[in-house]
């Protein structure tokens, strides 16, 4: 949302360019803006300033690229041409996560993906990218740890760090984190588990982070790491997925989120979860209430997780 309204984004269905609609003052755009490239994955967006937006694609120009949009007040879109978006390199395998700060002086962007910095390199896994300031020039290169992952990543960020989870080969859940302060990446951490679906997660304030991942029975699980130390376990929350988790946090001062995802009839479910000073939400699968919202919504929506 910006200047009080919504946007949402979404890909052609024929000639797979990124579209957009815009809610505002009650009333939809009666029809779709198109940006134009050639996409094949999932477009993400946020916003790191007052009624701006950025929106990075893989593929835009045809090829596994990161590319890269951004919006102002006004619908100014940069760069202005349809069709033309500004190239940040790397050549990814996966959807590219991202994820804004948006605090004080701080108005940050942190990008993760499966990948390497260019095609000519050898190098492959975890790959990451920053960009502290509004401009073209104050992107970093881009930053990459050698590992073996599937499936879509995610990344969740804070003042102080940006924190990045994906599933490995063997089906575990990964984390790896950046300081912004000093610009050092934090040593992988195994969080075990044995997942069929790409991570999920949120931040409440600056010292928690709740992680999200379907297992292999279809049920969620959760583990919290509060300050630098993990939960031994994982939580199981119950459920039966068919899709990858999604949450929204609805008061992150209060700690308050709920977890979406879709049940066995392809029905939409969800539950609420209220973050306290412990690791666990508490209920476990027997107790745990889910609830379905309905719908009939196709399997792959969100699955973006290993096959």
């Amino acid at each position: 949302m910006r200047d009080g309204r919504v946007d949402v984004f979404a890909i052609g269905a024929t000639d797979m360019s990124a579209r957009f609609k815009t809610f505002q003052n009650g009333v939809w755009d009666k029809e779709w803006t198109n940006l134009g490239g050639r996409i094949p994955g999932v477009p993400s967006v946020c916003s790191s300033e007052q009624d701006r937006l950025d929106i990075i694609t893989l593929g835009a120009g045809g090829d596994n690229g990161v590319y890269w949009k951004w919006v102002t007040q006004g619908d100014n879109w940069q760069p202005a041409l349809v069709n033309r978006w500004e190239r940040l390199g790397n050549y990814s395998s996966s959807t590219v996560g991202m994820s804004c700060v948006n605090e004080g002086d701080v108005h940050r962007v942190d990008l993760l993906a499966y990948g390497k910095p260019d095609s000519r390199n050898s190098g492959f896994g975890m790959t990451t990218k920053h960009r502290t300031g509004s401009n073209s020039k104050d992107w970093t290169g881009w930053s990459v740890a050698n590992g073996s992952f599937k499936g879509d990543p995610t990344v969740v960020s804070t003042v102080a760090r940006a924190d990045y989870f994906g599933i490995a080969e063997d089906g575990s859940m990964r984390h790896r984190a950046w300081l912004s302060a000093t610009d050092e990446a934090v040593d992988e951490t195994n969080l075990g588990g044995k997942f069929q679906s790409a991570p999920a997660a949120f931040v409440t304030g600056s010292s928690r982070i709740d992680v999200f991942g379907v297992g292999t029975d279809a049920q969620l699980y959760h583990k919290a790491k509060l300050g630098d130390v993990w939960a031994n376990e994982w939580e199981r929350l119950g459920g039966y997925f068919n899709s990858a988790p999604t949450v929204v946090v609805l008061d992150a001062k209060a700690g308050e989120a709920v977890v979406f995802g879709l049940g066995p009839d392809s029905n939409v479910i969800h539950t609420t979860l209220t973050v306290g000073t412990g690791y666990f939400f508490g209920g476990g699968a027997g107790q745990r209430q889910w609830f379905s919202d309905g719908g009939s919504v196709s399997s792959k929506w969100l699955r973006a997780g290993p096959a």
